[in-house]
Formats: structure tokens, C-alpha cells, sequence
């Protein structure tokens, strides 16, 4: 069973935004604690209130827990501030942004990365993609180009010197295009990663 419990700080002037925010995961009467982003957007939420302690058990989804949240207290906190998704995440990396804040140039040049974001001073001094970008350029190189040349093969439209100069240039134009944009998301994939482990 899981069970998300969101602790509110209680002052005399009220409820603070949540300062912790964690779910408890229960086996065998063992119970481990994690952190977000959480596996599924429906959960239980554990309500602290000013009077009476805990009172009310919600299962909702992130929108109405955030509307609840904001009509209840007087202030709305948006789950997804601490929580983002993965998806958004690499998304950024492929834009050739910084990961951590999404503004920051990940790269100062074609593929010369740089060592810290200009915006949010996020370091990244220490992450290498190394062979990933490459592999992953092949890959998609590959199937892109692949109709393409069983095509020249099978109809033999041109000339053998055209057709391989076609193919050689269509090569160079994927692998230019796609490299910079693979490179910089593994190195989001990887900056996810350590975020997570951290």
C-alpha cells in the first residue's frame, strides 16, 4: 500500500506551504520513505488542519489537490514546481537548453558544452555523454536513410556514382542535424538521473 502524506507546517497565524512533501511506501510492515516526482497522479492526500489535527482524507488528482489546497489555506501550491516531469525534462536537453532551469544555453558552440548554465549556475562540469550521442545519431541516421537506399537498390534509378554521392551527402546532412540535438539529450538524461540518485 501506498501512501502519499503531504505534512503542513502549523503556525498561530495559520498553515504554511508544506515544507515537507513525501510518500511512504509500505511492504511487510517495512516502510520506506521517497521523494517526488511520484509514480501516479492519483493519490491520498493527508490534510493537516489547525484545529483537531488531521480530519479530512482526500484521493485526488494534482488539479484538485491544488484547487483544495488553494480554497482551504488561502494559497495555492502547484505541485508541479517540485515535481517535473521527465518528459519536459529531456525535452529541454534536446532543445539545447539547460535541464535545470530550461533558459540556459547547454552548449557554447556546435557541441563544445559548457561547463555551468549562465542562467541558473547549474554545473554540469562533470556530465559526459561520451559514445551515447553518436550511437543514438546512427540509430535514427539509419532508419531514416534506410528506404532511400533499398530504393536505389531495388530500382536502380541513377547512376552507382550519383546514387552513392546522394547517399553520402544524405548521411553527412542526418548526422550534422541530429548529433548536437542527441548530445544534449543524454546529457539531460544523465543530469535526470543524478537529480534523482541525490
Amino acid at each position: 500500500m501506498i501512501i502519499f502524506r503531504a505534512l503542513l507546517a502549523k503556525e498561530r497565524g495559520g498553515c504554511e506551504p508544506p515544507k515537507l512533501f513525501i510518500y511512504i511506501h509500505e511492504v511487510n510492515g517495512v516502510r520506506t520513505r521517497h521523494h517526488p516526482p511520484f509514480p501516479t497522479i492519483i493519490f491520498r492526500v493527508l490534510l493537516a488542519k489547525e484545529r483537531g489535527g488531521c480530519q479530512q482524507l482526500y484521493l485526488l488528482s494534482r488539479r484538485k489537490l491544488n484547487f483544495i489546497l488553494g480554497r482551504d489555506y488561502g494559497w495555492i501550491y502547484q505541485l508541479s514546481d517540485n515535481t517535473e516531469k521527465n518528459i519536459e525534462i529531456l525535452y529541454r536537453g534536446i532543445r539545447r537548453r539547460c535541464p535545470c532551469c530550461g533558459k540556459g544555453k547547454l552548449f557554447s558552440g556546435y557541441l563544445k558544452q559548457n561547463n555551468q548554465c549562465e542562467v541558473c549556475g547549474e554545473d554540469f562540469s562533470d556530465i559526459r555523454a561520451d559514445d551515447a550521442p553518436p550511437w543514438l545519431t546512427i540509430l535514427i541516421t539509419g532508419h531514416l536513410l534506410a528506404p532511400l537506399v533499398l530504393y536505389f537498390v531495388k530500382n536502380d534509378p541513377l547512376p552507382e556514382v550519383i546514387e552513392l554521392g546522394l547517399l553520402v551527402t544524405a548521411i553527412l546532412i542526418c548526422i550534422g542535424g541530429i548529433l548536437p540535438f542527441a548530445k544534449g539529450f543524454f546529457i539531460a538524461a544523465i543530469w535526470l538521473t543524478r537529480r534523482k540518485r541525490g
